[in-house]
């Protein structure tokens, strides 16, 4: 068993004569989870840096006493039990994860001593232990709120999904994920159609991937350790999930500099949880100045370059207890945990104040689709700008106080960075949002000529104008449900264009609707069309539509590909 042993000196130290304040914890520095324990490991050293360059705890140095759980749980009880019983430690914080802070609630309790813990999600829930607390932002219902945005996201779709698919490992954290989300999918009507766990140490997935896929499922939500992450990745994009909505979940690992690298553009589109971004709104005191020393100090170590998932939080943590400590002038655990539990503390990861079975009093948890992913470079997630910006339209068709709660809500899955409220048909909101976008736009060369006004092929150019006419002439009636391609597209000899397209609508009844009485809206959208094209190509062109009914227009990928759209995102 590897140990280790951290502290800055400081020559008053060594003049005190008095012992050091030592902090004990087990952590993971091998296995599935060494990346997330060197990671935070390396935080609460700068930690005891800082404050043994303040002076200490108490007047006395800081020192950090840790040893490798080895990501394995069953280490856990000994290592605590040597730290309190043989190292004699003042005070015990826990190694990252669940599976290992379960493992360790026996022994801090029998000892009852003071508990902050490192990422258990929902873990004091079946020992109600009133000295525990808890550094991940889940909220008081940890289990329902772990995975709520998820959910609520997905709900905001259009159409709404009805079925959903749950798998994770068979272990502990898992397993109150999976809880969590079967009770939030019950409420929100989806329907399970796949409930399954994989043994441990799995490293094969596509057949777990292969067996959820036949079950067709709009909607996947995953639960899983770093090694199961990045499996589940690769055989959902070896296999395919062509019917899938939304995937992606309580993914651990995904958060990673390591897993981000590896697999790249395999991210794209993939729905994951995080604590941490680049975003102004997440800039907290003092939290861009650690991130400066961490990566320095990480550059070196080989550990984690990018620090954003759990170094802020493990630093915080003992921000904490430091905080604790010397308000209290006292290493005792009772009169720690009673004044942790009364007060709202300042760290690097915001304003923290514990709740009920020591979770936080408010969940502040973020959702992250991956967009625009390309190639393995780190360093296109260091900075902002990969955010969502959400665009409420329509907002003169609602009751206020109807409005505000539905962008509370939203904002509040943490998938979006800003909501901006609009009304395309008054302008209201409309130029506040333009000048964000306009901000928020990085500025570069000309990419076209400056008289180019697309990029698209002409082909698709041609639709898009003629879909544009239905819309202005038939807007009202049929507002998104038609659709235009171009069947065919020659260049006669006289130097004109003979364009064939076909206008798609979902129903029967929405056919008259395009063709008009004696076809006269049809002729308008041709006509109309047919002179832009006209000016455009600056050749006299030959339009002929066609009105055809297909239901399920909308389901096919063409559609979505020639637009440069991902049809199975």
């Amino acid at each position: 068993m590897a140990a280790g042993f951290a502290a800055s000196s400081i020559p008053a130290f060594g003049q005190s004569g008095q012992p050091p304040v030592r902090i004990g914890m087990g952590i993971a520095l091998s296995g599935g989870l060494a990346a997330f324990g060197k990671s935070a490991l390396l935080a609460m050293q700068i930690w005891a840096e800082d404050q043994n360059a303040k002076g200490g705890l108490l007047g006395r140095k800081v020192e950090l006493v840790y040893y490798d759980d080895q990501s394995n749980p069953a280490t856990v009880p000994g290592i605590y039990a040597k730290l309190i019983d043989v190292d004699k430690v003042d005070l015990v914080i826990s190694g990252y994860a669940t599976n290992q802070i379960v493992a360790a609630m026996p022994t801090v309790m029998q000892k009852k001593k003071v508990f902050l813990t490192l990422f258990g999600l929902a873990a004091n829930d079946k020992f109600n232990y009133d000295r525990y607390f808890q550094m991940q932002p889940n909220g008081p219902d940890a289990q329902a709120e772990f995975s709520k945005g998820f959910l609520q996201t997905a709900m905001t779709m259009n159409p709404k999904p009805q079925t959903i698919a749950l798998v994770g490992g068979d272990a502990e954290f898992p397993a109150i994920a999976l809880a969590g989300a079967r009770d939030n999918a019950k409420a929100l009507g989806l329907k399970v159609v796949f409930d399954r766990t994989y043994p441990p140490n799995t490293i094969e997935f596509a057949s777990v991937v292969r067996a959820m896929k036949a079950t067709n499922p709009d909607i996947v939500f995953v639960a899983s350790y770093p090694p199961d992450s990045a499996g589940m990745v690769r055989a959902v994009r070896e296999v395919g999930l062509d019917t899938v909505k939304m995937f992606g979940g309580g993914m651990i690992g995904l958060q990673s500099a390591a897993l981000k690298s590896q697999l790249g553009a395999s991210l794209n589109g993939v729905v994951a949880y995080d604590l941490y971004a680049p975003e102004s709104t997440m800039k907290f005191p003092g939290v861009e100045d650690f991130l400066v020393r961490y990566r320095k100090e990480a550059d070196k170590q080989g550990v984690d370059p990018l620090g954003f998932y759990i170094a802020p939080l493990a630093y915080a943590e003992l921000q904490i207890l430091g905080q604790a400590v010397e308000a209290t002038k006292s290493l005792d655990d009772a009169k720690l945990a009673d004044y942790i539990k009364a007060t709202a503390f300042k760290t690097i990861a915001g304003d923290i104040k514990f709740g009920k079975r020591g979770e936080w009093a408010e969940p502040r948890i973020l959702w992250v689709q991956y967009q625009g992913v390309a190639g393995n470079d780190i360093a296109q997630f260091k900075e902002a700008g990969k955010q969502v910006i959400l665009a409420l339209n329509k907002i003169d068709g609602v009751k206020r106080e109807n409005l505000l709660a539905i962008s509370q809500r939203l904002f509040e899955t943490g998938v979006y960075t800003e909501v901006f409220m609009i009304s395309a048909a008054t302008g209201a909101g409309v130029e506040d949002l333009t000048k964000r976008l306009v901000e928020l736009m990085p500025e570069g060369p000309w990419l076209y000529p400056a008289d180019q006004t697309a990029d698209l092929p002409v082909r698709l150019l041609a639709a898009e104008i003629t879909r544009e006419k239905i819309y202005l002439r038939v807007h009202e009636e049929l507002p998104y449900a038609a659709a235009v391609e171009t069947t065919s597209f020659e260049e006669r000899k006289d130097g004109s264009l003979r364009i064939e397209q076909t206008i798609y609508v979902e129903r029967e009844s929405q056919r008259p609707i395009v063709l008009g009485a004696n076809g006269q809206t049809l002729k308008w959208i041709g006509q109309k069309s047919r002179e832009e094209l006209t000016t455009l190509l600056d050749k006299t062109v030959h339009l002929f539509l066609t009105v055809k009914v297909d239901e399920r227009w909308a389901d096919k990928r063409e559609f979505y590909g020639d637009v440069g759209l991902d049809f199975d995102v």
